[in-house]
């Protein structure tokens, strides 16, 4: 996979690279899992233990609907509040110079004005979710022209990532 920068294989899964002050915790597909202060302990630049991570649980919920303004309760099962958590849009069909499959990142896209995004909740027990009540439930920065694109929400589906 093309992946750079002082990243080394490890059967293990997981790769940390070195930036200056900060670490940065891959996934072997890239994804990025994490980002740490200089205080975890690394030997030689890179950690690729899962028993030296602050994250011992993963949760991924199921793909959902996006309805305006409804409300969902996702069971977490890590029987902890989660100490980090990420809403994803996952690309069902094309739009906005996404294609399908493409997954975004909407953590930071809300817009009380015009009750644009979710807010998420969790607790030790469920995520508890509320969608926007704006039609266009979501927004994102077009992936080819930057400009921002109101998305239908049919043709996306939301995903929340938790770890703890």
């Amino acid at each position: 996979m093309g992946m750079s920068n002082g990243l080394q294989s490890r059967a293990a899964g997981w790769y940390l690279k070195v930036l200056g002050n900060l670490r940065f915790l891959f996934r072997t597909n890239g994804v990025l899992e994490y980002l740490t202060p200089p205080s975890v302990p690394a030997v030689g630049g890179e950690v690729p233990c899962a028993s030296q991570l602050p994250f011992t649980k993963e949760y991924v919920s199921p793909e959902q609907v996006i309805t305006a303004g409804g409300a969902l309760t996702l069971a977490h099962g890590l029987g902890v509040v989660p100490k980090l958590w990420q809403r994803q849009l996952v690309c069902k069909v094309a739009e906005a110079g996404y294609s399908v499959g493409d997954v975004a990142d909407v953590s930071g896209t809300q817009d009380a004005a015009a009750s644009y995004g979710v807010t998420v909740s969790p607790d030790a027990t469920n995520f508890n979710c509320r969608y926007g009540n704006a039609a266009a439930t979501f927004f994102l920065v077009h992936k080819t022209t930057g400009a921002v694109t109101n998305l239908t929400n049919a043709n996306w589906r939301f995903v929340v990532r938790a770890w703890a």
